[in-house]
């Protein structure tokens, strides 16, 4: 007896079958990397790798999320208790970013700042020029800086008299652009070779202290080293400056991270983005899928955070980011 195979099946059931199977592999795939990403947040102050791997928590609490339906819709109660225990563990940083807000009426003074990383082989002069023309903040912290940067930069001169920069080939020039007459402006090095700038200036009759920097990208154990290092710093000149203090820039850690949760805690600094969701800034190509915050702005208690925005696309790797504070008003 000759039993003869099925051939039911057409051309178009066997590319959907084969197309569920690549979703379900994929699905699997990002779930055991979000598993390994909480994980290794728990060791992330160990070594630069773990810290990496544990940069993208909003992305991770997804997927995470998807197995622990996954797991219910097919009555698997050992997966759904451990997808319930890890998506706590990895969320518990990420709630006070959707939850949290201020609510000041009264202000004696406002203050709108923008920080953009340009990216040096940026060639879209004139989105990042529409940009602040647009926004119209008071002061414009920019890095990666180079030359032709600072030439094409040109027209800001006009509404921003007062300015400083250190153009550089190597990624990390800055420059600050400010309407408000400046009482100190200066290049600032807390290590050799990254510049930074430092700037304090009255805003409603008060001294206000401003750190622009660019820190270090913790791709490798060399940069991670100096990341912690520019960190350790900053932090400390932070806690030895008396009055209202910002520090902007492009600090390449996400908000979660211990060593950002550490610059926080010991510099009694707050995150502008606080109840206003995750704002990935980086990488532009990406934004949801692997897109993490790392461009900030920080502020002393004493600000109220009135509005923080990111975008839009300016021909850059990163998006801008601004952010309007308010002084509340002393009582009377």
């Amino acid at each position: 007896m000759c039993i003869k195979k099925d051939d039911s099946r057409t051309p178009n059931d066997t590319k959907a079958g084969s197309e569920s199977h690549f979703i379900l592999r994929l699905f699997w795939t990002l779930f055991n990397i979000s598993v390994m990403g909480v994980l290794s947040g728990f060791v992330s102050p160990y070594w630069w790798a773990f810290e990496v791997l544990s940069s993208f928590r909003a992305q991770y609490a997804f997927y995470i999320g998807l197995g622990f339906i996954f797991a219910i819709m097919n009555k698997r109660t050992i997966m759904a208790l451990f997808c319930s225990v890890l998506f706590v563990f990895n969320s518990y940083t990420l709630i006070p970013y959707y939850f949290f807000n201020e609510t000041e009426l009264n202000f004696s003074g406002r203050l709108k700042i923008s920080g953009i990383n340009v990216h040096t082989a940026n060639k879209r002069f004139d989105l990042v020029l529409q940009y602040i023309n647009e926004k119209k903040p008071d002061i414009v912290l920019l890095t990666e800086i180079s030359l032709e940067w600072l030439n094409n930069l040109k027209p800001l001169e006009k509404e921003y008299p007062y300015f400083i920069s250190k153009p550089q080939l190597d990624n990390f020039g800055i420059a600050l652009f400010s309407k408000i007459p400046p009482k100190k402006l200066e290049i600032f090095y807390f290590v050799p070779e990254l510049p930074s700038v430092l700037m304090s200036f009255l805003a409603a009759s008060e001294t206000v202290t401003l750190i622009g920097t660019h820190l270090l990208p913790p791709r490798n154990y060399d940069y991670s080293i100096g990341r912690n290092l520019q960190m350790e710093k900053i932090t400390t000149f932070l806690t030895q400056i008396e009055g209202k203090k910002i520090l902007t820039g492009d600090l390449n850690t996400p908000p979660w991270v211990d060593r950002f949760q550490k610059l926080l805690l010991e510099s009694k600094m707050k995150d502008s983005s606080l109840g206003r969701g995750i704002q990935p800034t980086w990488p532009t190509n990406s934004w949801w899928l692997f897109g993490i915050p790392i461009d900030h702005c920080l502020v002393s208690p004493d600000f109220k955070i009135i509005s923080r925005v990111v975008g839009p696309y300016v021909g850059s790797d990163h998006y801008p980011v601004y952010v309007e504070l308010g002084i509340p008003e002393k009582p009377r």
